[in-house]
Protein backbone atom coordinates (compact mmCIF):
# COMPACT_ATOMS: atom_id res chain seq x y z
CA UNK A 1 0.00 0.00 0.00
CA UNK A 2 2.82 2.40 0.81
CA UNK A 3 4.45 1.70 -2.55
CA UNK A 4 1.16 2.35 -4.36
CA UNK A 5 0.67 5.66 -2.52
CA UNK A 6 4.19 6.78 -3.40
CA UNK A 7 3.58 5.88 -7.04
CA UNK A 8 0.37 7.94 -7.18
CA UNK A 9 2.12 10.90 -5.58
CA UNK A 10 4.90 10.72 -8.17
CA UNK A 11 2.38 10.57 -11.02
CA UNK A 12 0.53 13.63 -9.66
CA UNK A 13 3.80 15.53 -9.29
CA UNK A 14 4.74 14.75 -12.90
CA UNK A 15 1.31 15.88 -14.15
CA UNK A 16 1.45 19.09 -12.12
CA UNK A 17 4.99 19.83 -13.27
CA UNK A 18 3.98 19.36 -16.89
CA UNK A 19 1.01 21.72 -16.41
CA UNK A 20 3.15 24.25 -14.64
CA UNK A 21 5.94 24.22 -17.21
CA UNK A 22 3.76 23.81 -20.33
CA UNK A 23 4.04 26.94 -22.43
CA UNK A 24 2.79 28.32 -25.72
CA UNK A 25 5.06 30.16 -28.12
CA UNK A 26 3.72 33.04 -30.23
CA UNK A 27 5.92 33.61 -33.27
CA UNK A 28 5.52 37.05 -34.81
CA UNK A 29 6.01 37.92 -38.47
CA UNK A 30 9.03 39.95 -37.43
CA UNK A 31 10.67 36.76 -36.14
CA UNK A 32 10.28 37.61 -32.46
CA UNK A 33 8.89 34.98 -30.11
CA UNK A 34 6.67 35.45 -27.08
CA UNK A 35 6.59 32.75 -24.42
CA UNK A 36 3.06 32.84 -23.13
CA UNK A 37 -0.12 31.07 -22.13
CA UNK A 38 -2.73 31.69 -24.81
CA UNK A 39 -6.07 32.43 -23.15
CA UNK A 40 -8.39 33.23 -26.06
CA UNK A 41 -8.28 33.67 -29.82
CA UNK A 42 -10.74 36.25 -31.13
CA UNK A 43 -11.50 37.15 -34.76
CA UNK A 44 -8.99 39.99 -34.77
CA UNK A 45 -6.83 39.63 -31.64
CA UNK A 46 -5.21 36.97 -29.47
CA UNK A 47 -5.34 37.25 -25.67
CA UNK A 48 -2.45 35.81 -23.64
CA UNK A 49 -0.55 36.01 -20.37
CA UNK A 50 3.22 36.08 -20.15
CA UNK A 51 4.56 32.68 -19.12
CA UNK A 52 6.84 34.12 -16.48
CA UNK A 53 3.85 35.78 -14.82
CA UNK A 54 0.75 33.66 -15.37
CA UNK A 55 -1.12 35.54 -12.67
CA UNK A 56 -0.27 38.87 -14.26
CA UNK A 57 -2.24 41.08 -16.62
CA UNK A 58 -3.95 39.85 -19.78
CA UNK A 59 -2.31 41.06 -22.99
CA UNK A 60 -3.73 41.27 -26.51
CA UNK A 61 -1.99 41.31 -29.87
CA UNK A 62 -3.43 41.73 -33.34
CA UNK A 63 -3.67 38.54 -35.36
CA UNK A 64 -2.25 40.18 -38.48
CA UNK A 65 1.08 40.54 -36.61
CA UNK A 66 1.27 36.81 -35.76
CA UNK A 67 2.84 34.21 -38.04
CA UNK A 68 2.23 31.09 -35.94
CA UNK A 69 1.39 29.84 -32.45
CA UNK A 70 3.06 26.68 -31.10
CA UNK A 71 0.98 25.22 -28.31
CA UNK A 72 2.34 23.23 -25.38
CA UNK A 73 0.59 20.07 -26.60
CA UNK A 74 2.52 20.23 -29.88
CA UNK A 75 -0.23 21.60 -32.13
CA UNK A 76 0.26 24.71 -34.24
CA UNK A 77 -1.86 27.51 -35.65
CA UNK A 78 -0.55 29.31 -38.72
CA UNK A 79 -2.11 32.70 -39.43
CA UNK A 80 -2.35 33.83 -43.04
CA UNK A 81 -3.84 37.07 -44.30
CA UNK A 82 -7.18 36.54 -45.96
CA UNK A 83 -8.19 39.05 -48.55
CA UNK A 84 -11.81 39.77 -48.26
CA UNK A 85 -13.60 39.72 -51.55
CA UNK A 86 -16.00 42.62 -51.63
CA UNK A 87 -19.53 41.57 -52.24
CA UNK A 88 -21.10 43.21 -55.24
CA UNK A 89 -23.43 45.97 -54.26
CA UNK A 90 -26.90 45.86 -55.59
CA UNK A 91 -28.01 49.14 -57.04
CA UNK A 92 -31.58 49.73 -56.12
CA UNK A 93 -33.30 52.53 -57.88
CA UNK A 94 -35.44 54.53 -55.56
CA UNK A 95 -38.09 56.94 -56.56
CA UNK A 96 -37.20 60.39 -55.24
CA UNK A 97 -39.69 61.57 -52.69
CA UNK A 98 -40.80 65.17 -52.64
CA UNK A 99 -39.20 67.20 -49.91
CA UNK A 100 -41.55 67.73 -47.00
CA UNK A 101 -42.78 71.24 -46.47
CA UNK A 102 -41.31 72.47 -43.23
CA UNK A 103 -43.67 74.48 -41.12
CA UNK A 104 -42.14 77.62 -39.68
CA UNK A 105 -43.37 78.34 -36.16
CA UNK A 106 -45.36 81.54 -36.00
CA UNK A 107 -43.61 84.19 -33.91
CA UNK A 108 -45.32 85.19 -30.72
CA UNK A 109 -46.44 88.75 -30.11
CA UNK A 110 -43.39 89.33 -27.91
CA UNK A 111 -41.07 88.35 -30.78
CA UNK A 112 -42.63 90.64 -33.39
CA UNK A 113 -40.93 93.99 -34.10
CA UNK A 114 -42.61 96.90 -32.35
CA UNK A 115 -43.64 99.96 -34.34
CA UNK A 116 -42.14 103.35 -33.55
CA UNK A 117 -43.95 106.61 -32.75
CA UNK A 118 -42.95 110.15 -33.73
CA UNK A 119 -43.35 112.88 -31.14
CA UNK A 120 -43.07 116.63 -31.49
CA UNK A 121 -39.55 117.94 -31.46
CA UNK A 122 -38.17 115.05 -33.50
CA UNK A 123 -38.30 112.53 -30.67
CA UNK A 124 -39.06 108.86 -31.35
CA UNK A 125 -40.76 106.60 -28.83
CA UNK A 126 -41.14 102.84 -28.56
CA UNK A 127 -43.54 101.29 -26.07
CA UNK A 128 -44.06 104.77 -24.60
CA UNK A 129 -40.32 105.12 -23.95
CA UNK A 130 -38.29 107.88 -25.62
CA UNK A 131 -35.33 106.40 -27.50
CA UNK A 132 -31.87 107.87 -27.72
CA UNK A 133 -30.17 108.69 -31.02
CA UNK A 134 -28.03 105.55 -30.78
CA UNK A 135 -31.01 103.31 -30.02
CA UNK A 136 -32.97 104.64 -33.00
CA UNK A 137 -30.00 104.11 -35.33
CA UNK A 138 -29.52 100.54 -34.09
CA UNK A 139 -33.21 99.77 -34.69
CA UNK A 140 -33.35 101.33 -38.18
CA UNK A 141 -29.93 100.19 -39.41
CA UNK A 142 -31.26 96.95 -41.00
CA UNK A 143 -33.68 99.09 -43.05
CA UNK A 144 -31.50 101.31 -45.30
CA UNK A 145 -34.25 103.62 -46.57
CA UNK A 146 -35.58 104.40 -43.10
CA UNK A 147 -32.04 104.73 -41.73
CA UNK A 148 -31.05 107.21 -44.47
CA UNK A 149 -34.14 109.35 -43.90
CA UNK A 150 -33.56 109.41 -40.16
CA UNK A 151 -29.87 110.34 -40.32
CA UNK A 152 -30.48 113.12 -42.87
CA UNK A 153 -33.41 114.42 -40.83
CA UNK A 154 -31.32 114.50 -37.66
CA UNK A 155 -28.50 116.35 -39.46
CA UNK A 156 -30.88 118.99 -40.84
CA UNK A 157 -32.55 119.44 -37.46
CA UNK A 158 -29.20 119.88 -35.67
CA UNK A 159 -28.11 122.42 -38.30
CA UNK A 160 -31.40 124.24 -37.82
CA UNK A 161 -30.83 124.35 -34.07
CA UNK A 162 -27.41 125.92 -34.68
CA UNK A 163 -28.90 128.62 -36.93
CA UNK A 164 -31.60 129.22 -34.31
CA UNK A 165 -28.99 129.81 -31.62
CA UNK A 166 -27.06 132.17 -33.91
CA UNK A 167 -30.29 134.01 -34.70
CA UNK A 168 -30.99 134.62 -31.03
CA UNK A 169 -27.46 135.98 -30.61
CA UNK A 170 -28.12 138.48 -33.38
CA UNK A 171 -31.48 139.38 -31.80
CA UNK A 172 -29.74 140.21 -28.53
CA UNK A 173 -27.08 142.15 -30.43
CA UNK A 174 -29.76 144.15 -32.25
CA UNK A 175 -31.53 145.01 -28.98
CA UNK A 176 -28.28 146.07 -27.30
CA UNK A 177 -27.29 148.27 -30.24
CA UNK A 178 -30.75 149.83 -30.33
CA UNK A 179 -30.53 150.72 -26.66
CA UNK A 180 -27.08 152.24 -27.27
CA UNK A 181 -28.48 154.20 -30.21
CA UNK A 182 -26.26 152.32 -32.68
CA UNK A 183 -29.01 152.16 -35.24
CA UNK A 184 -26.90 151.01 -38.19
CA UNK A 185 -25.29 148.16 -36.29
CA UNK A 186 -28.65 147.27 -34.79
CA UNK A 187 -30.26 147.03 -38.22
CA UNK A 188 -27.45 144.78 -39.48
CA UNK A 189 -27.80 142.52 -36.44
CA UNK A 190 -31.55 142.42 -36.91
CA UNK A 191 -31.10 141.41 -40.55
CA UNK A 192 -28.76 138.58 -39.61
CA UNK A 193 -31.17 137.52 -36.89
CA UNK A 194 -34.07 137.28 -39.35
CA UNK A 195 -31.96 135.36 -41.87
CA UNK A 196 -30.65 132.94 -39.25
CA UNK A 197 -34.02 132.30 -37.67
CA UNK A 198 -35.67 131.89 -41.08
CA UNK A 199 -33.03 129.39 -42.16
CA UNK A 200 -33.44 127.59 -38.85
CA UNK A 201 -37.19 127.22 -39.34
CA UNK A 202 -36.79 125.83 -42.87
CA UNK A 203 -34.08 123.34 -41.88
CA UNK A 204 -35.98 122.13 -38.83
CA UNK A 205 -39.19 121.65 -40.82
CA UNK A 206 -37.38 119.58 -43.45
CA UNK A 207 -35.47 117.64 -40.79
CA UNK A 208 -38.59 116.79 -38.80
CA UNK A 209 -40.37 115.81 -42.00
CA UNK A 210 -37.58 113.36 -42.86
CA UNK A 211 -37.68 111.90 -39.36
CA UNK A 212 -41.44 111.38 -39.67
CA UNK A 213 -40.91 109.68 -43.05
CA UNK A 214 -38.25 107.41 -41.54
CA UNK A 215 -40.70 106.25 -38.86
CA UNK A 216 -43.42 105.57 -41.44
CA UNK A 217 -40.95 103.73 -43.68
CA UNK A 218 -39.72 101.58 -40.79
CA UNK A 219 -43.23 100.73 -39.58
CA UNK A 220 -44.25 99.76 -43.12
CA UNK A 221 -41.17 97.54 -43.49
CA UNK A 222 -41.81 95.51 -40.34
CA UNK A 223 -45.46 94.81 -41.04
CA UNK A 224 -45.99 91.08 -41.70
CA UNK A 225 -46.94 90.03 -45.22
CA UNK A 226 -48.41 86.70 -46.29
CA UNK A 227 -48.98 84.83 -49.54
CA UNK A 228 -49.83 81.38 -50.86
CA UNK A 229 -47.34 79.34 -52.87
CA UNK A 230 -47.36 75.97 -54.65
CA UNK A 231 -44.44 73.53 -54.34
CA UNK A 232 -43.90 69.89 -55.41
CA UNK A 233 -44.87 68.90 -51.88
CA UNK A 234 -48.16 70.75 -51.91
CA UNK A 235 -49.62 74.16 -51.22
CA UNK A 236 -48.05 76.33 -48.56
CA UNK A 237 -48.83 79.54 -46.73
CA UNK A 238 -45.92 81.86 -46.06
CA UNK A 239 -45.89 84.68 -43.52
CA UNK A 240 -42.96 87.10 -43.60
CA UNK A 241 -42.04 89.48 -40.83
Amino acid sequence: MKLLANTLVCILLVICSQGAFSQDIIILKTGDEITAKVEEIKPDVVSYRKFENLQGPLYTIEKNKIFMIKYANGSKDVFTEQSETPTPQQHVQTTPQPAPVQSVPKPTIAELPVTLEYWNGGKIRKNNITLSLTQVKDIMRPYPEAFSLYTSGRSLKITGDVFEAVGYVFVISALVNSLNENQDTGRVSAGFAVASLGTSIVLELIGKSNIKKSVRTYNAAIKPTSHLYISPGGIGYCVRF
